[in-house]
C-alpha cells in the first residue's frame, strides 16, 4: 500500500521536482509552448481562417494556459497525488548514484537551449558519419529504455492536437471529439513524427555521448531499465497527457465564452 502524501505535501513536492529535474523531463516540457506557437505561425502562413482579432485572442489564451511553468506545475501536482514515499526514496537513491548524476549532467547539457546551435553544427559536420553497428545498437537500446523519442513524439503530438482544438475554438467552433477520435488524431501525428524524431535522437546521442565509451552507455541503459524508474517514466507520460488535456479544455472553454 503506497504512502500517499497529503495534497501539497512539501516532501512529495520536493521529491517529484527533483526527479523531473534530474531526469531532464523539464527540458521536454519546455518544448511544448514553442511547438504550439510555431504551429500557430505555420497555420497563419498557410492562409488560416483566423481573423486578426481571433488570432490575437488565441495567442493571449495560449500564453495563459501553455507556459512552461504552468504545464510543469500541472505535471508535478498530478504526480504528487500518488506519491509513494518508499518508491520515491528508491528512485532518489538511483538518480543520485554516480551513474545517475553523470547521465543527468550529460542529458541536461545536451537538451539545454544553449546546446541547440552546437548540435546543429555537429549534425552538419557529421552528416555522412553514421555510428557503427555496435554503437547504433546501444543507442537503440538506450532510446528504448529511456523512452526519449517516445516522450518527445508524444509531447509534440499532444501539442499539435491542442493547437487544432484551440484554433477551432478561436473561430467559435466547438470540437467535442470522442475519445476514439482524439486517439486517432494522436496516433496520426505520432506516426508522422516518429521517423524524423528517431533521427534527431540519434544525432543528439552522437553529440551528447561522444566522449562516453560503449561500456558507459551500457551502464546508462541498465540505469533506465530499473523497474521503479520504468514505472515513474510511465507515470510521467500519463501525467503529461492529463496536464495537456486539462490545459486544452480550460483554454478551449475560455475561447468559446
Amino acid at each position: 500500500m503506497p504512502v500517499v502524501a497529503a495534497a501539497g505535501g512539501a516532501k512529495a513536492a520536493l521529491a517529484v521536482n527533483a526527479l523531473l529535474r534530474d531526469l531532464a523531463i523539464y527540458e521536454l516540457i519546455r518544448e511544448i509552448p514553442q511547438t504550439i506557437s510555431d504551429g500557430l505561425e505555420q497555420r497563419q502562413s498557410e492562409n488560416s481562417e483566423l481573423s486578426a482579432s481571433q488570432r490575437e485572442r488565441l495567442t493571449a489564451v495560449m500564453r495563459e494556459y501553455f507556459t512552461e511553468a504552468s504545464l510543469a506545475a500541472r505535471v508535478r501536482a498530478l504526480l504528487g497525488k500518488d506519491y509513494d514515499e518508499i518508491r520515491y526514496a528508491t528512485l532518489q537513491r538511483l538518480v543520485q548514484s554516480q551513474v545517475g548524476k553523470r547521465l543527468s549532467e550529460i542529458k541536461r547539457a545536451a537538451l539545454s537551449t544553449q546546446a541547440i546551435e552546437a548540435i546543429r553544427k555537429f549534425a552538419k559536420e557529421q552528416h555522412d558519419k553514421a555510428p557503427g553497428p555496435a554503437r547504433a545498437s546501444l543507442y537503440s537500446q538506450l532510446d528504448d529504455a529511456s523512452a526519449d523519442t517516445e516522450f518527445f513524439v508524444a509531447s509534440q503530438a499532444l501539442a499539435i492536437q491542442s493547437l487544432a482544438r484551440l484554433a477551432n475554438a478561436a473561430e467559435g467552433k466547438s470540437q467535442d471529439l470522442s475519445p476514439e477520435k482524439k486517439d486517432l488524431l494522436l496516433r496520426t501525428s505520432y506516426e508522422q513524427l516518429l521517423k524524423p524524431s528517431k533521427f534527431t535522437t540519434r544525432i543528439t546521442y552522437d553529440y551528447a555521448f561522444q566522449l562516453q565509451s560503449d561500456d558507459e552507455l551500457k551502464l546508462f541503459i541498465e540505469f533506465y531499465r530499473f523497474g521503479d524508474l520504468q514505472w515513474f517514466l510511465g507515470e510521467v507520460m500519463e501525467a503529461l497527457n492529463t496536464a495537456m488535456e486539462q490545459a486544452t479544455s480550460a483554454a478551449e472553454k475560455k475561447l468559446l465564452q
